[in-house]
């Protein structure tokens, strides 16, 4: 068997796993990581224009 994808999609679907359970079901109420969250956002936005 080649194994060399299985790093790769268990990687991918953990981290898919992850996103989803933070932005469902565990919520992220530190106002620092909000902060951040937000400025990063924001960033993510307007790096399109420069």
């Amino acid at each position: 068997m080649d194994f060399r994808y299985t790093k790769f999609g268990i990687s991918y679907i953990l981290g898919i796993s992850i996103f989803i359970l933070l932005s469902t079901k565990f919520k992220i109420y530190n106002r620092i990581l909000v902060w951040i969250g937000t400025i990063s956002y924001s960033l993510y936005l307007f790096h399109t224009i420069v």
